[in-house]
C-alpha cells in the first residue's frame, strides 16, 4: 500500500502538471484547475521543513502578498465594497501551492508535458470555433453550449499565447539537447497555441509575441546555428502566413487601423480602439487628482463622468463602468503610486528571481526559468490594453502559473545546494 506522503505528493504533481493542460479544455477549466490544485496542496502543507523558506521564497510571499494588502488598504481608506478585494485574494491562494510545490516539486518532463498540451488542446478548441461557429471569434463565450460557457475571447485568446510561447521554449530546449522529434512537436505545440490566440482575435495578446521571441532568441544565441534559426522562422512565417488568411485576423487588424483613423480624424471615437484611448485618459486625469493612494473604483467612476462633463473625454465614453482596459494605468486612477508600486513588485519579483537562477543551473532548470520568464513578459504586455487582473481568470492563470514556474526553480537550486 502505498504511504499517505507518496499519495499527497504524486497528487500534487499531477494537479500542477493537469493546470495549464486543464486552463482552456472548456469555458472554465481554470477554475477547476486551481481548485483541485489548491486541494492537493493543503495537506502538503503538514510538517513544512522550515529551511524550504529560502530569502527568494520569502521575497515571493512578499510580493504576492503586498499586491492584495494593496487591495485591502484601498478599500479601507476609500470604502469600498468587499467584492473589490475578490479577484485579488487569487494572489494568496496561489502561495499555499507554492509553498506545497517547493516540497514537491513536479518533474520537468511530467510539466512541460502539460504546457504542450495546453497549446494543443487551445489550438483544438479554436478550430473547433472556426468551424462550428466560423461568424464568431475562438473562445467566444456568448455561444450557447455548456461545454463552451465560460470563455472569453481576450482572456483565454492571451492564455493561448503564453502557452504558445512557453512550447517554444520547450521546443528550443530539445533543441539543445539534439531530440529533433521532440522539438519538432513542441514547435507544432506552439503554432496550434499561437492559432488560438489569433483566432480569438485579442490583438492585444500580439503586442509583446516579438518581445518573447526577441528574448528567447537572445539567451539561445548560442543554439541558434543558420539552420535552426530558418527552420525555426519558416516554421512561425508558415502559422502567422495561414492565420493571415483567414478572416479574423484580417478583420481584426483592420478594424484596429480603421479605429485609429476614425478617432484621429475626430469621426468616431466609440470603437474598440477609441473606447480605451479615453479610458486611458480619463484614468491619468484621476490619477492626477489623488496620486498616493487613488480615488477608489467608485471615486474613479464619479472623475470619469466629471471628465466627460468638462469636455476632457468623450461624453458618451464617461458614463461607461468599465474598467481602464489597462491594469497599469487601473492600478494609478484607483489606487494611486501604491497600486502600482504592488503591481510593479508581482511582476519585477519573479521575473529578477526567474533571471537569476537561469544563469545558475542546470539545463532542465534553465528551460523552465526561460518559461517563466516568457511567461511574465507575456502577461506585462496583455496588461497594457486589458486590466487583466480585473478578471478572476487573468489574476488565477499568472498568479498560479506563477507559482508552479518559481517553486519548482527555486526546489531544484535548493537540491543543487544540499547535494
Amino acid at each position: 500500500m502505498m504511504p499517505i506522503q507518496n499519495i499527497r505528493s504524486t497528487a500534487l504533481i499531477y494537479a500542477a502538471a493537469l493546470f495549464p493542460a486543464l486552463c482552456l479544455s472548456f469555458g472554465k477549466g481554470y477554475n477547476l484547475a486551481a481548485i483541485v490544485l489548491l486541494a492537493a496542496a493543503l495537506p502538503c502543507l503538514v510538517g513544512l521543513p522550515k529551511r524550504l523558506l529560502s530569502h527568494d521564497a520569502k521575497l515571493v510571499i512578499t510580493a504576492f502578498g503586498l499586491y492584495f494588502l494593496s487591495y485591502v488598504i484601498s478599500m479601507l481608506i476609500n470604502k469600498g465594497n468587499s467584492s473589490f478585494i475578490d479577484q485579488p485574494s487569487r494572489a494568496i491562494l496561489a502561495l499555499p501551492i507554492f509553498l506545497a510545490l517547493l516540497r514537491y516539486p513536479p518533474p520537468f518532463k511530467l510539466l512541460i508535458c502539460g504546457f504542450l498540451a495546453g497549446s494543443f488542446i487551445a489550438g483544438g478548441v479554436a478550430f473547433y470555433y472556426l468551424y462550428a461557429y466560423p461568424e464568431t471569434r475562438a473562445f467566444d463565450g456568448g455561444v450557447i453550449n455548456r461545454w463552451l460557457n465560460g470563455y472569453m475571447q481576450i482572456q483565454s485568446g492571451n492564455m493561448a499565447a503564453t502557452l504558445s510561447m512557453l512550447s517554444l521554449s520547450v521546443s528550443i530546449y530539445f533543441m539543445r539537447k539534439s531530440r529533433f522529434t521532440f522539438a519538432l512537436l513542441a514547435l507544432i505545440a506552439t503554432g496550434m497555441g499561437l492559432s488560438a490566440s489569433f483566432l480569438s482575435g485579442s490583438r492585444g495578446g500580439w503586442i509583446f509575441l516579438p518581445l518573447a521571441i526577441i528574448y528567447l532568441g537572445y539567451v539561445n544565441r548560442d543554439l541558434l546555428t543558420k539552420k535552426i534559426t530558418c527552420l525555426t522562422l519558416v516554421g512561425i512565417l508558415i502559422t502567422l502566413t495561414a492565420l493571415w488568411s483567414t478572416s479574423t485576423v484580417q478583420q481584426r487588424v483592420t478594424e484596429a487601423v480603421n479605429n485609429i483613423q476614425t478617432y484621429q480624424q475626430n469621426k468616431d471615437k466609440f470603437t474598440s480602439l477609441g473606447i480605451r484611448l479615453e479610458l486611458w485618459k480619463s484614468a491619468i486625469y484621476s490619477f492626477t487628482e489623488s496620486p498616493m493612494l487613488g480615488l477608489g473604483e467608485e471615486g474613479r467612476l464619479q472623475s470619469r463622468i466629471q471628465h466627460g462633463e468638462d469636455g476632457l473625454i468623450d461624453l458618451k465614453i464617461s458614463k461607461l463602468t468599465w474598467h481602464s482596459h489597462n491594469q497599469f494605468l487601473e492600478q494609478l486612477s484607483v489606487m494611486g503610486m501604491m497600486g502600482l508600486f504592488t503591481l510593479l513588485g508581482f511582476f519585477a519579483v519573479p521575473l529578477v528571481i526567474f533571471e537569476r537562477i537561469r544563469h545558475t543551473s542546470k539545463e532542465t532548470t534553465n528551460a523552465l526559468c526561460q518559461c517563466g520568464s516568457v511567461s511574465v513578459i507575456m502577461m506585462i504586455g496583455y496588461c497594457l490594453t486589458q486590466a487583466y487582473f480585473k478578471h478572476t481568470s487573468g489574476i488565477i492563470f499568472y498568479s498560479v502559473m506563477t507559482a508552479i514556474l518559481l517553486a519548482t526553480c527555486l526546489a531544484s537550486t535548493s537540491e543543487k545546494e544540499l547535494q
